[in-house]
């Protein structure tokens, strides 16, 4: 069975997003299925199908396709040599290796990741240890600096291992809290999640007026945003 791979690009739409897909040729007769993997689309269609029909296809349903692969946040981690991970904005590659004592290097070389056994929940766990005190300094920093720009003053901040949200705010006890994926986030990034859960502290919803508050301390929010959905495979455990 042969497998296709093409990145397809719709050059018609003033503000086009490049769909990555994949082309898996079935024993189907007619029809073209659609199925959503981790980090792409895979067009399932009978051998015979030419590339202007799948090209049609891709063009006919374009929202649809675009907005399920922005909603692709996360790909299946196996904590192997090779994987790539993000470190405050910069891509590394993991390196394995069996060591006496558990422990995290990162240098120009990648991610060194030095455990006792290869099992993946002790590799996941001292992984994302590391994560956390990378997550604790940078939040406790920017916290720190935004509160008092913006005169919102939290009684309490957490982080968490949330694979989902960035963060959240609970308006009644003002605690904030704050996924250790945030280390995986450049500083300029890092500090939108800040800003926008501060803002929380006193527009509780996503209304207009939230918005509005969020774009006086940060008027390219919207960017902070894109570059989340643009590294979402990457922005995981």
């Amino acid at each position: 069975m042969t497998l296709i791979y093409i990145f397809y690009t719709i050059k018609s739409m003033e503000n086009y997003k490049q769909i990555n897909y994949t082309i898996k040729h079935t024993t189907r007769k007619n029809s073209i299925a659609m199925v959503f993997l981790q980090t792409h689309a895979e067009i399932r269609a009978p051998k015979r199908t030419s590339k202007r029909t799948i090209e049609s296809f891709i063009k006919k349903h374009y929202d649809f396709i675009l907005e399920k692969l922005e909603n692709l946040e996360f790909v299946e981690r196996h904590y192997k040599t090779g994987e790539e991970f993000l470190i405050q904005g910069e891509k590394y590659t993991l390196n394995v290796s069996i060591a006496p004592v558990n422990d995290v290097i990162v240098d120009e070389g990648g991610i060194n990741l030095y455990v006792q056994s290869d099992d993946y929940d002790l590799k996941k766990e001292v992984l994302e240890a590391y994560f956390k005190r990378i997550a604790q300094l940078d939040i406790k920093r920017l916290v720190l600096r935004w509160s008092k720009i913006m005169a919102l003053f939290p009684s309490k901040v957490k982080l968490n291992r949330a694979e989902k949200r960035w963060g959240s705010c609970n308006y009644h006890t003002k605690t904030l809290n704050f996924t250790i994926r945030t280390a995986m986030l450049p500083d300029w990034v890092q500090e939108y999640i800040v800003i926008h859960e501060l803002a929380h502290l006193l527009h509780p919803d996503h209304s207009k007026n939230f918005w509005n508050h969020v774009e006086q301390f940060m008027p390219d929010y919207k960017e902070a945003e894109k570059y989340i959905k643009t590294y979402s495979s990457l922005l995981s455990f």
